[in-house]
């Protein structure tokens, strides 16, 4: 498939953007159960955090992290920033160019024609197919790549 051709059947979008009620949420979800896709994701966030959601009310375990990520975002505010720059200067460099990769090799097209992508201080990336929305998280340095990983969930769906 051409440049072109696909370009003249895809009019894809993307947006980015850091909430912070989605990346509490992410937290949440990963610390409060017993693990998800076969991984306890509660292993890669601090004791401290874990001690303060697990087994707790929702409503308390919130009041937890809401009061964790002010903080966090107060206190690694560049960093957050900086990641969140990188982030959107390789989607805006190659997101269509990764679609674009991704439906040559599944023989597909992208099965939606837009997509959310929140950003997270969570080391982990779920997603939600009928929405067409993911997480990357603003540490990583391939976030192209968690892209084309999430949307191969997409397109297998």
């Amino acid at each position: 498939m051409s440049d072109n051709s696909f370009k003249e059947k895809n009019i894809l979008s993307y947006k980015i953007e850091l909430d912070i009620n989605k990346d509490a949420w992410n937290w949440y979800d990963a610390c409060a159960g017993e693990g998800s896709h076969g991984m306890d994701w509660s292993k890669r966030a601090p004791v401290e955090v874990v001690k303060n959601v697990r087994n707790k009310s929702r409503n308390e375990a919130y009041e937890y992290i809401d009061k964790y990520l002010k903080n966090k975002y107060s206190d690694e505010k560049d960093k957050i920033e900086r990641g969140t720059e990188f982030i959107k200067s390789r989607y805006e460099k190659d997101f269509l160019k990764a679609c674009q990769k991704l439906e040559s090799v599944i023989g597909k097209p992208i099965y939606r024609n837009d997509f959310t992508i929140y950003l997270t201080t969570f080391q982990r990336a779920p997603y939600n197919y009928h929405e067409g929305l993911l997480y990357t998280c603003v540490d990583w340095v391939k976030p192209i790549a968690v892209l084309m990983h999430e949307l191969s969930h997409f397109q297998f769906i």
